[in-house]
């Protein structure tokens, strides 16, 4: 969330799995591994856009926004 308290995006563990964990990721920011556009919902949608989000986007998950703040 920006100071204008805008969404920005989600990071998760499977970002971070996916990066290369050979090497260190000391040093490196979350701005390189969070998406940016994740999949979200608005608090007027209705349930069943969520469980179809869920299951079309196989995600367990969803920010839910209104103009775009959390």
């Amino acid at each position: 969330v920006d100071p204008d308290d805008q969404f920005l995006g989600i990071i998760s563990d499977y970002e971070l799995l996916k990066a290369d964990l050979t090497n260190t990721l000391e040093g490196e920011m979350v701005s390189q591994f969070m998406q940016r556009q994740p999949q979200r919902l608005a608090p007027e949608q209705p349930l069943i856009d969520a469980c179809k989000l869920f299951r079309e986007a196989r995600i367990s998950r969803v920010p839910v926004v209104r103009d775009g703040r959390l």
